[in-house]
């Protein structure tokens, strides 16, 4: 949610039509006002979930019953103040804390913590939160969003889908079988296993792309030229093009480390270099008519740490900041995504 909150902070593009140019915003974006109460709006997904929370072990397929990880606080605003500018959302991600809804729970104990609903808050100031309509009508400020990335990517995916439908027990799935609704609902939307992920989430296969339409989202959007969603590795970029009639410009968010052994140096070899090697992408950064984002790895759980020790947090911080270190020195312009305080300690 809070990734498709700062997608639709940005906005970047302008046609200067004297010129027949396209001239990038700074990032004093700002958040448009929203009469959206999502406590309200939300009430019945939230109920429904606390009550049935199960999600399925990505190695046995064991469904396992947990508390639901989103409650009435995670919608609150509790610094009385909205972040209005693209910057300050950025700093209030990065700078925010996790509470509890047990005042006993400490964070220093993470095993303990991580498994207890918390809720996050920003910085400074609070994260607008966008109704199902607003939502789409941010997207549309592009033609195209294109996602490269890992299965991380892929939630975040389903984050967006959740944010254009409103809908908190199954907005992440979109699938042609009804079987994956029943198990794989509130927070098992996000499980790893084969039977939530079989012929499920069909719109996101690599490379094809979407339309909100296709799924009958975003009616109030006009045709043509509505936004175009795309997901995958490394080779999607090639879905990009600048060349379209009327092109809104492009948000291209890049996340890869995990399976690159969270090593900067193959991260950016093997993931970030092709990207920024395309010839098409080349053009469109010239013409001011993609914006990159490159979203930081987040916290992995202290119990993963034996298996995935390269994932682990100290490693992570290290990839974090030598990666930040190799995107600045390759391009001029991108939007650091700092996840960190985020994920810490979250179930």
């Amino acid at each position: 949610y809070f990734f498709g909150q700062l997608l639709a902070a940005i906005r970047p593009f302008k046609l200067d039509r004297s010129q027949g140019t396209w001239k990038l915003r700074n990032d004093s974006a700002t958040f448009s006002r929203t009469t959206f109460i999502p406590g309200s709006f939300y009430e019945e997904d939230i109920s429904r979930c606390r009550l049935n929370n199960t999600v399925r072990n990505r190695e046995d397929g064991i469904l396992e019953k947990r508390l639901y990880s989103i409650s009435n606080y995670t919608f609150n605003e509790i610094n009385n103040k909205r972040c209005t500018r693209l910057d300050e959302a950025l700093v209030a991600i990065k700078d925010g804390s996790r509470r509890w809804l047990n005042p006993n729970i400490s964070a220093e104990d993470s095993l303990v913590a991580e498994v207890h609903p918390s809720y996050f808050v920003p910085g400074g100031c609070d994260m607008p939160f966008l109704s199902p309509r607003e939502v789409c009508a941010a997207f549309n400020q592009y033609s195209q969003i294109i996602v490269a990335g890992d299965s991380l990517s892929r939630h975040m995916m389903q984050g967006l889908m959740m944010m254009m439908k409103g809908d908190l027990v199954s907005g992440a799935i979109e699938s042609p079988i009804r079987s994956p609704y029943q198990w794989c609902a509130c927070d098992g939307q996000f499980s790893e296993h084969e039977i939530c992920r079989a012929n499920n989430n069909a719109h996101f296969t690599e490379g094809e792309g979407f339309l909100p339409k296709d799924l009958g989202l975003c009616s109030d959007l006009p045709m043509p030229n509505m936004v175009e969603f795309f997901y995958g590795d490394r080779r999607v970029v090639t879905k990009l093009d600048c060349t379209i009639e009327d092109y809104k410009g492009a948000v291209l968010v890049i996340q890869a480390g995990l399976h690159y052994y969270t090593d900067a140096n193959r991260t950016l070899g093997g993931m970030v270099d092709p990207i920024l090697n395309n010839q098409m992408f080349k053009a469109c950064l010239r013409l001011n008519k993609v914006r990159v984002i490159w979203i930081t790895l987040g916290v992995q759980s202290r119990k993963a740490d034996r298996r995935y020790r390269h994932q682990s947090r100290e490693n992570t911080l290290v990839f974090n900041s030598n990666m930040e270190a190799g995107l600045n020195e390759r391009l001029r312009n991108v939007t650091i995504i700092d996840w960190w305080r985020l994920t810490e300690n979250s179930q």
